[in-house]
């Protein structure tokens, strides 16, 4: 090098690390199993990733997400992320403008089977109605999905004012039509 400090920003730092980690994680164990040679223990091919109850739902999910924003270049990211387990996966209409919904919505469109097996998240920032059954639909669409298994507010602020009863009744109308999954209830804490 020049002698120059490469200074990382925190988006850096976070792409590299979270790379660093998910790769990691990803290496299938036998490939580290070469330094024991001779060993007669017999190694599975992929790691796959335990799973947890989540909270009262009676839903087990992996205790790794995939989040974050990936394009519709990442595909073999999704693919090996649920190959190895990976099957909880956060996003937000937001993440990358929309795009990294639509690299989602384009994996489920070649591994439509995956869908079901997948707990799927996303996120709004709204506290209006009409705005998140727009925002909604916007990321069925985009995901090629007809449901949500948890759907979040972004940037909540006050839950005494955002978490309103009109809202409530919009969670539960979304729940009755299937678009968010039912076994979720709205909670304060």
């Amino acid at each position: 090098m020049s002698g120059q400090k490469r200074v990382l920003s925190r988006r850096d730092f976070i792409k590299t690390a979270g790379a660093a980690g998910l790769g990691s994680a990803l290496v299938p164990v036998s490939s580290l199993t070469a330094a024991y040679a001779g060993t007669a223990t017999k190694v599975p091919e992929q790691m796959v990733v335990p799973t947890r109850p989540f909270g009262q739902t009676g839903v087990d999910v992996s205790i790794l997400s995939l989040g974050g924003v990936l394009k519709d270049t990442d595909q073999l990211v999704f693919r090996q992320a649920f190959k190895s387990g990976v099957t909880y996966w956060d996003t937000a209409d937001s993440y990358g403008w929309g795009n990294n919904e639509k690299a989602i919505g384009n994996y489920f469109a070649k591994f439509p089977g995956d869908r079901e097996k997948v707990f799927l998240v996303t996120k709004a920032a709204s506290s209006n109605v009409q705005e998140l059954s727009d925002k909604l639909n916007t990321s069925l669409q985009r995901m090629h999905t007809s449901y949500i298994d948890m759907y979040l507010i972004h940037y909540v602020s006050d839950v005494s004012k955002e978490l309103t009863p009109e809202i409530k009744g919009w969670v539960e109308r979304a729940k009755s039509k299937g678009t968010i999954r039912p076994s979720f209830r709205v909670q304060r804490s």
